[in-house]
C-alpha cells in the first residue's frame, strides 16, 4: 500500500513489484474523507499511515490496484499532480502568517 505511487512512492512500488507483491493505492479524496472520521486534525505521516492501514483492514473496496501498465501509472501521475496543485493553491491563497502580518500593519 502506498500513499503517492507516482512520486516518492515510486521506489517502494518498484521493489514490491520486483518481489511479486500486489500494490494498492488509496485515492486522495477517499483518504481525506476517511481522515475526517478519525480523531485529530494534524496532517502527519503517522496519521496518514494509520488512516491508510485502517482503510486497508476495514474497507478494502476503497483501495485501487496499481496496475503494472504504463497507462495506469500515467493516470496516477496526473491525479497526484492535480492533488499537489490543489494543495499548493490553498497554501498560496490562504497563508495564515501573511494574513496576520497584514492585519497588524493596518493599525
Amino acid at each position: 500500500m502506498v500513499d503517492q505511487p507516482a512520486s516518492i512512492g515510486a521506489l517502494p512500488v518498484a521493489v514490491a513489484r520486483a518481489c511479486g507483491h500486489q500494490v494498492a493505492y488509496l485515492p486522495g479524496l477517499v483518504m481525506r474523507r476517511l481522515a475526517d472520521l478519525h480523531p485529530g486534525t494534524a496532517k502527519t505521516d503517522a496519521r496518514d499511515a494509520y488512516v491508510i492501514a485502517d482503510a486497508a483492514r476495514t474497507l478494502p473496496h476503497t483501495l485501487r490496484r496499481v496496475d503494472t501498465g504504463e497507462d495506469a501509472l500515467a493516470e496516477l501521475e496526473v491525479l497526484v499532480g492535480y492533488d499537489d496543485d490543489l494543495a499548493g493553491e490553498v497554501t498560496r491563497i490562504w497563508p495564515p502568517c501573511g494574513y496576520a502580518a497584514d492585519a497588524s500593519s493596518m493599525d
